[in-house]
């Protein structure tokens, strides 16, 4: 069962080969959804990401904005990955 609202849509998701790292943009539908739900949702988008060949860290952005990432136990984090979950 996925945490991440149906109606979120993927905006972009450029990688950065140097650093090794994707920045995924979506829209604001994913913050109707909140606390373990809104981790969840998170954690499920960065192991999908782990997934890409050469993707290590993974950077988040709402509507083209900056996000901070809720890690596993709720803290906000500017770069996750499968660690942080």
């Amino acid at each position: 069962v996925s945490a991440i609202p149906p109606d979120v849509e993927l905006l972009d998701a450029p990688q950065n080969r140097e650093t090794r790292e994707l920045t995924i943009d979506l829209s604001g539908e994913l913050f109707t959804i909140r606390g373990e739900t809104l981790s969840s949702a998170f954690a499920q988008i960065v192991y999908t990401a782990a997934e890409l060949q050469g993707v290590r860290t993974v950077r988040f952005r709402i509507d083209g904005e900056p996000q901070q990432a809720l890690d596993a136990a709720g803290a906000q984090q500017t770069a996750v990955d499968t660690s942080d979950y």
